[in-house]
């Protein structure tokens, strides 16, 4: 029986020094492929990070109220990499992945947006509901300007680079770029892209509203078990 209803923030409080962490993770993104150029990626500072933030959950599971809260921080691409991240990793968990498969997950998280460094950013900033055809298709092709960038790179495992490519496929077809289905998607294309869905529904319901969508009016795009889980 409900006695009292508090507001959200009361109910996600956090303190400060979690609150720091988080923006740090978000900072050390926006260093690492924050300008648009033909730079390097760090993929060994990445590697580091997502190593951390496994390491850190096991100490701080108030990073997640970070994820529902924070209406006092204006989110970006990087915050956004950042909250698929840590709710990738809480449902690897749930899913009983080993320690190194948790920290693959992390990091095809951390980078499933990597794409858009190659799309002009008022385009990445617009609504698709207000895009154009032409618009639309271009924004489609970030996933495929992700694993272009990220397949130069030798160590890095292609699970993750199938877990950025596919991370917009969804088990009915109804995705892209491939038009993927079913047991076609790899398991970090089916977290990262049930989790990504969420954290972009967040931005206008309510989180159980959220929770509602998905499991009513979006079911068929993902995996059941995965979407009971979470």
């Amino acid at each position: 029986i409900w006695i009292k209803i508090v507001p959200e923030a009361q109910l996600w409080e956090i303190s400060e020094r979690t609150y720091q962490e988080y923006k740090d993770y978000a900072a050390m993104l926006r260093n690492i492929f924050g300008v648009k150029s033909e730079r390097t990626i760090d993929l060994d500072l990445l590697k580091r990070i997502a190593n951390n933030i496994v390491e850190a959950f096991d100490k701080e599971y108030n990073l997640l109220a970070c994820v529902n809260l924070l209406p006092k921080v204006e989110k970006d691409i990087y915050q956004h990499s950042v909250n698929v991240a840590f709710l990738s990793l809480l449902v690897g968990r749930w899913l009983n992945f080993p320690k190194h498969r948790q920290e693959q997950l992390v990091l095809a998280a951390l980078l499933h947006d990597v794409g858009k460094m190659k799309i002009n950013q008022k385009l990445c900033d617009k609504q698709q509901k207000a895009m154009d055809v032409k618009e639309r298709l271009e924004y489609k092709r970030h996933a495929i300007y992700g694993y272009e960038i990220l397949a130069l790179y030798e160590n890095l495992d292609i699970e993750v680079l199938k877990g950025i490519l596919s991370h917009h496929e969804r088990m009915d077809g109804s995705g892209y770029p491939l038009s993927l289905k079913d047991d076609q998607i790899n398991d970090y294309a089916k977290i990262i892209g049930l989790v990504d869905t969420y954290d972009h529904l967040k931005e206008d319901y309510h989180a159980f509203e959220v929770i509602r969508i998905l499991s009513r009016s979006r079911v068929r795009e993902f995996e059941v078990n995965m979407l009971l889980r979470f």
